[in-house]
């Protein structure tokens, strides 16, 4: 145990490695438990009814559901939609690779953390160490690019999933009104999320480059790489 570099968590890409770990956690957790639903009442062929319908969507966004919430009969209904329950592929999609990013990004984070424990501030890992950081910057401009991508792909599709789930229930009857709009609140919040962890990870990029051995030796500085 005397040979493992706790220190390494306390220095700045360690902080900075558990900062993104709680910001991945709260991310993609925010975004996999979003869900929405939409109300709106519509003129039945009966005068004397109208009936409310309630439109439903959850995480992975792939249907959504028509719920008749009134007394009305069921055969004054008018026929739903013709694309029946099946949400636009971009939906779904963007979700599912911003979730699974997410939890991706606690798993390199809870690994790269261990491996500087192990492999920095000992002698004999000094090879490895290097080999670590030069890794460890790889993925960190990777990071950033993917957590770009994932954030402004999902700020745009709960936009168009707004804007679906609304045609969806209105399409129904050009009397049909919204009655009750859905609360996109989650969704906003998990892109928040999202891109600030694009920011850590930007900034982190600079705190694992000056440990590399091409930086220290661009700078005529020992090499102190292993040390994280």
């Amino acid at each position: 145990m005397s040979g493992l570099h706790w220190r390494a968590v306390l220095q700045s890409k360690g902080c900075m490695k558990i900062l993104e770990l709680f910001v991945a956690i709260l991310a993609f957790t925010i975004a996999a438990s979003f869900s929405v639903s939409i109300e709106g009442a519509c003129p039945a062929s009966d005068p004397g009814c109208s009936y409310i319908l309630n439109t439903s969507t959850q995480y992975s966004f792939t249907t959504y559901k028509f719920f008749n919430l009134s007394n009305c009969s069921s055969s004054l209904i008018p026929i739903m939609p013709e694309h029946g329950n099946q949400v636009p592929s971009g939906i779904p999609a963007a979700a599912e690779f911003f979730v699974a990013l997410g939890a991706l990004t606690c798993f390199y984070c809870i690994i790269a953390e261990l491996c500087y424990i192990i492999f920095t501030g000992n002698e004999k890992f000094k090879n490895a160490s290097e080999v670590l950081i030069c890794l460890d910057l790889f993925f960190t401009v990777l990071w950033v690019i993917l957590w770009f991508c994932a954030s402004v792909g999902w700020a745009a599709q709960y936009n168009n999933l707004h804007s679906f789930l609304k045609h969806t229930l209105t399409a129904t009857s050009e009397q049909c009104v919204i009655t009750r709009d859905g609360n996109y609140a989650g969704a906003a919040i998990s892109v928040v999320f999202g891109f600030l962890a694009v920011f850590l990870w930007a900034v982190n990029i600079h705190w694992v480059l000056i440990d590399t051995n091409w930086y220290m030796k661009r700078r005529g500085k020992p090499n102190t790489g292993r040390l994280y």
